[in-house]
């Protein structure tokens, strides 16, 4: 009998030492309960590890499905289904969506018609097709108070600031309220067997907006895209929307190229979603200063545009080129032709910053850009000399601007700009010779659709003679956006 007990007391002690929650080991129960919810956790981690890959499984069966069977898919889809989005894209893009005042982004043409929200908010299927449409926009109202009066009383453009000698200068503060900045968009998408296709339009009312408040009609967007193919009236493929600072102002840092205008785009796809390269023929147009009585200016050639680009988590990097031909011909005469070549670069970049602060950087220079810097006045590109030939204007300009995010409904930019032309003593005393911005706001956002801001401007401009003279900005703004 004892060596019975003896075998039982053997087994019993060598289970205790192989089981670590046996009381022999004498854990506590703080430590027991410790190891029972580290082995719960890690069960609870490998079940959302294959909840998420069965849900990553079913996503790639349903776009193959999408894929071999359009018409039965594209009925039974929206924009916000995996097999929806397929169809109304054909990449996607990793550009971090900025809040803004101005909407810049929204607007522009990307890589296979990528969207800048991939869920597509705001879309509307149209009954019995294959298409969806968005109406966007915004009301926004400006209230201006100047120190000096400008030339522009709506847009803070220091090109328009005058020096002194000019009838202006000295002249007493200036008070406005204006909603010329109100945009009506509507944006347009289809599903094909060909490619996926969108048009997108907007407008806005700065038509004569220097010197009247008056909402006169302008159009600021209308192309259409298949692919990687764009045509219409657009953003020039010289500028970076991406890279444009939040102001309440609408016209923004003096050396950014913001234009738009009629052209023909193809974006070549070098890394699909991370490099491209585009290449573009775009409207042409004579900015001389002082053509001689009798002669006109001709636009021969289109303007030549290429761009290179990369996009990554941190950010992306931008450089552009352009290349035009500047020519007039006098008619008083034989009709003789003079021309020369315009050329410039830009190299622009937005750095992505914790907490969605964004760190915006640009560089612009060349001879004859003229009219695709915003600060410069017309007749910017070049100047007739006294025996008639045609001489290219060199312009240099940089932007520096920061974007904080002080909480979830408050944010601010700063941003600081310069710019230098190369002007000629045949221009006058009064031709520009540089300028400097400086800004700063602050933004309240409670809501998505809703936008309150201050702003405070400061601009200096200064005259081939060496006269100079600046002007301070105060402006306050209110949105109501139509769709978020």
């Amino acid at each position: 009998m004892r060596w019975l007990i003896g075998i039982f007391a053997v087994v019993n002690v060598a289970a205790q030492a192989a089981d670590p929650l046996s009381p022999s080991t004498s854990p506590s129960v703080d430590e027991r309960l410790r190891r029972l919810e580290q082995n719960q956790e890690q069960l609870q981690r490998e079940l959302d590890a294959k909840d998420a890959r069965i849900k990553e499984l079913e996503r790639q069966v349903h776009e193959a499905q999408a894929m071999t069977a359009p018409s039965a898919a594209i009925t039974s889809v929206t924009p916000n289904s995996a097999a929806g989005k397929s169809r109304l894209a054909n990449e996607s893009t990793r550009v971090r969506p900025r809040k803004s005042m101005a909407d810049e982004q929204d607007a522009s043409p990307r890589p296979g018609n990528a969207p800048l929200d991939p869920y597509y908010s705001g879309f509307m299927q149209i009954a019995g097709s294959n298409s969806w449409i968005k109406l966007g926009g915004y009301v926004k109202l400006d209230m201006i108070y100047d120190t000096t009066r400008i030339g522009d009383l709506n847009k803070f453009v220091t090109n328009s600031v005058p020096v002194a000698g000019e009838p202006e200068f000295g002249s007493d503060s200036e008070f406005g309220i204006h909603a010329k900045q109100t945009q009506i968009s509507l944006e347009f998408r289809s599903s094909s067997p060909l490619s996926p296709l969108r048009i997108y339009y907007q407008n806005d009312f700065f038509n004569n907006s220097k010197t009247t408040t008056s909402m006169d009609y302008l159009l600021a967007h209308f192309y259409g895209q298949v692919d990687n193919l764009i045509a219409g009236h657009t953003f020039s493929t010289f500028m970076d929307p991406d890279a444009i600072p939040d102001t309440l102002d609408f016209a923004g840092p003096g050396a950014t190229p913001i234009i738009r205008q009629p052209q023909v785009r193809y974006i070549i796809p070098l890394k699909p979603g991370a490099m491209h390269i585009a290449l573009a023929l775009e409207q042409s147009k004579s900015d001389f200063s002082n053509i001689p009585s009798g002669s006109t200016g001709r636009n021969s050639l289109p303007d030549f545009v290429a761009q290179w680009r990369w996009e990554g988590a941190l950010g992306h990097i931008q450089i552009a080129a352009l290349v035009r031909e500047l020519s007039y011909e006098n008619t008083s005469t034989s009709r003789t032709e003079y021309n020369t070549t315009g050329y410039g670069y830009r190299a622009s970049g937005v750095l992505n910053i914790a907490n969605s602060d964004n760190l915006f950087l640009a560089v612009v220079g060349g001879e004859g850009i003229g009219r695709y810097i915003i600060d410069l006045p017309f007749g910017s590109a070049a100047v007739v000399a006294a025996d008639g030939t045609l001489n290219a204007l060199r312009a240099d300009g940089a932007v520096a601007a920061y974007e904080h995010h002080w909480h979830q409904q408050w944010r601010s930019t700063f941003s600081y700009s310069y710019l230098k032309l190369d002007s000629q003593p045949v221009q006058g005393p009064f031709a520009f010779k540089e300028s400097e911005y400086v800004q700063g706001n602050l933004i309240w956002a409670p809501t998505k659709t809703f936008s309150v801001g201050a702003e405070y401007l400061h601009g200096r401009r200064e005259a081939l003679s060496g006269a100079s003279g600046n002007d301070s900005r105060v402006q306050m703004s209110l949105r109501y956006a139509l769709v978020r």
